[in-house]
């Protein structure tokens, strides 16, 4: 969730717009979202000025726990401690031209980070210090990952289509939800002159292509719950987005342009609780009153939507594990 330019206001309109990457939109709000890939890359991302505003404290730190292992010009490499014994884990780090610090888990188990041009060292070693857990956590999922894969002979997530997908903060059956969308009418064989079609199932179709179906699913739920979503945060924040677009994001859930009153809303949110869009909805229409993260921001988002600090948190663990413990407490009639 990001913003940029000067805050204004106008009557709203509804745009939903088409499912695309928005490599251009400004980065997260602090602190700083996790998101998981299609591709099973892991990322997190953080402005560059608190990364050197906590870069005293982490040296200390970094003196015990990491060490820097070279440092040759806008390329350099740093470490943080692995677990279970394991070696330390080691950090590709690139100066770029970029806003933020962006860091990426890869699927082979590699991490690489990039950094704003002229960052120092030091604040790049403090950005990995406060995600050395993070860090070490997620290479090993990726290193587990690949061992599945390589016992198999092939990528893990291509050997079946999952069974089940998180959809508004519950697991649902694959074909179940997509069945309802209409999503899995393929054309067939024509016979006799006519265009035959049938229902088809996950189980028919490969990791990919379920992948590609359930991201148009997620962008179609999205599409359908926003305009209600944002007219009724408006009413209640008391400004109104010129426009509303609904895309497809890799390391953001919402982002704006305060100058132009233009708001747009990742389609991932669709696999979180429906409290995570409207949070992420009066985040960006706050940006409209105040485009910073300052005292002010928070103090403005706290008063219109009050979980909004819980809910954050929520938005940095993977959406099937949301939904799961939220589709056990469903079940479980001592689950609250």
């Amino acid at each position: 969730m990001g913003c940029e330019g000067a805050a204004a206001m106008a009557p709203a309109r509804w745009a939903p717009g088409k499912a695309a990457q928005d490599p251009a939109a400004p980065g997260p709000a602090a602190p700083a979202c996790r998101n998981e890939r299609l591709d099973g890359t892991l990322s997190a991302n953080e402005p560059n000025a608190d990364a050197s505003a906590h870069t005293g404290h982490a040296l200390a730190k970094h003196a015990l726990s990491a060490r820097r292992v070279s440092d040759a010009g806008g390329s350099f490499t740093l470490v943080v401690p692995g677990t279970g014994g394991r070696a330390p884990i080691e950090i590709a780090v690139t100066r770029k031209r970029v806003k933020n610090l962006n860091l990426r888990v890869h699927r082979d188990g590699s991490v690489s980070l990039s950094v704003p041009l002229g960052t120092p060292v030091a604040a790049a070693q403090a950005f990995l210090d406060r995600r050395a857990g993070w860090i070490a956590a997620h290479v090993e999922r990726m290193r587990e990952r690949a061992e599945v894969e390589r016992a198999a002979g092939t990528r893990a997530d291509d050997a079946a289509a999952p069974t089940t997908i998180p959809l508004w903060g519950a697991l649902v059956p694959t074909r179940e939800a997509l069945g309802r969308a209409g999503l899995l009418l393929r054309p067939r064989t024509r016979t006799f002159g006519e265009l035959r079609t049938t229902r088809g199932t996950p189980g028919g179709l490969d990791a990919a292509e379920v992948e590609r179906l359930v991201q148009e699913l997620y962008r179609r739920e999205v599409a359908r719950a926003l305009p209600d979503v944002a007219e009724r945060v408006e009413t209640r924040v008391g400004v109104r987005a010129a426009s509303w677009q609904v895309r497809r994001m890799t390391s953001r859930w919402g982002s704006c342009t305060p100058a132009k009153r233009a708001i747009r809303i990742s389609t991932a949110l669709a696999a979180y609780p429906p409290e995570c869009l409207e949070m992420v909805v009066a985040h960006e229409l706050v940006h409209l009153m105040e485009p910073s993260h300052d005292a002010r921001f928070h103090a403005l988002l706290d008063r219109f939507c009050p979980e909004n600090r819980g809910l954050a948190r929520l938005l940095k663990q993977p959406a099937r594990e949301v939904a799961r413990r939220g589709s056990a407490a469903t079940q479980d009639p001592q689950g609250g």
